[in-house]
């Protein structure tokens, strides 16, 4: 499965590098001699469907477009140019760069009269418009830079900056909106002046977001060539490193591809690496699966008998349930019978009061009575002994 896998890294490799090569980048115009008014007609040709960025540059002005080749690799540009002049053509993308120049002249009639002087600035309005094509052209350019690699930095989990290129590009924008204001209201030398400023302010994000970019990348090609010595993997941070090389804000449309390119290349060289470690991690986590299984054929066991003893302690539960429903009605009798004595023991604490008056009030007769008797009996006893005494002493007498 390996060398699977490495091969189909290797032919992707490969189509890469010849893919440049399958398609030279060609421009060329109709005519190399073009009357001020007339239309020049720039042809492209190259990669199919591939997106170029092209830039005419002539005695007063510079205008920058981007286009998309047909299915056939050819597409074509059409100005409408005034001023007279030698005018350069610039072609970048997909790798590739190409060149080439006309002229804008007036020819003369008869032994006529001479024609105007070449180099004359257009009016302040189309350089105001030429201006803010060309910055939004820039503009454009770094926030397909900034989007496209971000996103392959995304995807790839790649640990690379683009440094403050995000900033740099609200700041461009921000000032373009200034100019195409501007410009509605009739101040086209402020328009002009604030798209050359969001011009350069695209320009400086180009460098930075390259520039930031390369530095992260290099810095994890170094790190990934100290950490392996597989053959690919070496040779696919090398493409990548060829790649990065060649990335350059003076190309900004090709940098895009290159970097892009070069963080595939330079992913693909790190899984290569990893192989033999993602080898060992899987049998490392297959071991821990069977393991896992293990505990969890243990943990099922005691499942089973956690959901006996639970079963268990639902029947107690129910017999609990029973005794306390019992002991609930026991108590309410007991409440009853305590409330019954209770009202009793009232009762009779009502009659103990009662007979403790009526004894009392015995007392106290029982008291006079005793009093009254006692006096009486003693009055018997001396009438008693005074019968007595006189009967002893008539006795006496007579026995005399």
């Amino acid at each position: 499965m390996r060398r699977a896998i490495i091969a189909v890294i290797v032919i992707i490799v490969l189509t890469l590098a010849l893919g440049a090569q399958a398609h030279p980048l060609k421009v060329s115009t109709s005519k190399k001699v073009y009357s001020p008014g007339s239309t020049v007609k720039i042809r492209i040709e190259g990669k199919p469907n591939a997106v170029y960025g092209v830039e005419v540059r002539g005695p007063s002005q510079l205008i920058a477009k981007q286009v998309k080749t047909d299915s056939n690799g050819v597409a074509i540009v059409e100005l409408v140019l005034t001023v007279e002049g030698k005018y350069t053509v610039y072609v970048a993308g997909g790798g590739e760069t190409a060149s080439t120049s006309f002229e804008i002249t007036r020819s003369t009639s008869g032994g006529g009269s001479a024609r105007p002087p070449t180099g004359t600035k257009p009016p302040l309005r189309e350089q105001a418009v030429n201006a803010i094509e060309l910055a939004s052209a820039r503009l454009g350019v770094l926030k397909a830079l900034v989007g496209n690699l971000s996103e392959v930095f995304t995807r790839y989990d790649v640990n690379a900056s683009l440094g403050n290129a995000t900033a740099l590009v609200e700041e461009a924008e921000k000032l373009l909106d200034e100019a195409r204001s501007e410009m509605e209201e009739g101040d086209y030398g402020e328009a002009k002046s604030l798209a050359m400023e969001a011009y350069e302010v695209a320009d400086s994000g180009l460098e930075e977001a390259i520039g930031c970019a390369k530095d992260s990348l290099s810095g994890i090609v170094d790190q990934a060539r100290n950490s392996t010595d597989n053959e690919l993997a070496l040779l696919l941070l090398d493409l990548a490193e060829e790649r990065m090389g060649n990335a350059s804000p003076d190309y900004p449309e090709d940098s895009i591809d290159l970097l892009v390119s070069a963080t595939k290349l330079l992913v693909a060289a790190l899984r290569v690496a990893n192989a033999d470690i993602l080898a060992d991690t899987v049998e490392k986590l297959s071991r821990s699966l069977d393991e896992t299984k293990r505990s969890l054929e243990e943990l099922g066991k005691e499942a089973e008998a956690l959901k006996a003893r639970v079963e268990e302690l639902e029947g107690e539960k129910s017999e609990l349930l029973k005794k306390l429903e019992e002991t609930e009605s026991a108590l309410e009798d007991a409440e009853e019978k305590v409330e019954e004595l209770e009202s009793e023991n009232e009762n009779l604490k009502s009659r103990s009061a009662e007979l403790e008056s009526r004894v009392r009030g015995l007392e106290r007769m029982l008291g006079s009575r005793v009093d009254t008797g006692l006096a009486a009996g003693l009055a018997v006893v001396a009438a008693v002994a005074g019968l007595a005494l006189g009967y002893l002493i008539r006795a006496k007498l007579v026995a005399e």
